[in-house]
C-alpha cells in the first residue's frame, strides 16, 4: 500500500510507504517499550526527537501522523521542563528529508536539524525577552515587576 500525503494548501507531496496494518500493534508496543527503556538514558531532547521520528515512521493513522508526532515531541519536551519546538513551512522540505532518513534508521539528521531550529528559535525568543526587559517594557511582562526593580 502506498500512501501519498498531499496538502493542497501547500502544493507539496511527501511520499511514504507505511508498515502494513497487521504490524501496527506490535510496532506501537515496541515504540512504548523503547521509550520506557531509554527515557532516563538519553537526553530529554534526543528522546523527544527520536520518539517523534519513530512514531511517524510507524505511521499508525491515515491522517495526522506528523501533527500527532510533533505533539508527542512537545509533550516529552514539556514534561522534562524544556520549551516547545515550533516548525513552520520554511523547514518543511528539510524536515521531510530528515524524517525519511529516520524512517531508514538514521536519526542523526533529524536530531541535528531540529536541534538547530530549536536553538535558533529559543535564542531569538530569549533575546527578544531580554531586550524588552532591558528597555523596561514592563507592559509586556506585568508579573515581573520585581525582576525589573532589581535591574
Amino acid at each position: 500500500m502506498r500512501v501519498v500525503i498531499f496538502n493542497p494548501q501547500y502544493f507539496e507531496k511527501a511520499e511514504y510507504v507505511p508498515p502494513p496494518p497487521f504490524e501496527l500493534p506490535g510496532l506501537m508496543q515496541e515504540l512504548i517499550a523503547w521509550y520506557r527503556a531509554h527515557k532516563r538514558k538519553l537526553h530529554p531532547f534526543e528522546i523527544a526527537l527520536v520518539l517523534h521520528t519513530k512514531f511517524v515512521s510507524i505511521h499508525p493513522f491515515t491522517d495526522g501522523n506528523g501533527r500527532l508526532g510533533r505533539a508527542l515531541l512537545n509533550f516529552v519536551l514539556s514534561r522534562t521542563g524544556y520549551p516547545r519546538l515550533y516548525l513552520d513551512l520554511s523547514h518543511r522540505e528539510q524536515y521531510l528529508d530528515a524524517v525519511a532518513q529516520g524512517n531508514a534508521g538514521d536519526y542523526l539528521p533529524i536530531v541535528a536539524l531540529l536541534r538547530e531550529i530549536y536553538v535558533e528559535q529559543h535564542r531569538t525568543i530569549f533575546e527578544e525577552i531580554i531586550g524588552k526587559i532591558l528597555k523596561r517594557a514592563t507592559d509586556d511582562f506585568p508579573e515581573h515587576e520585581r525582576v525589573m526593580a532589581g535591574i
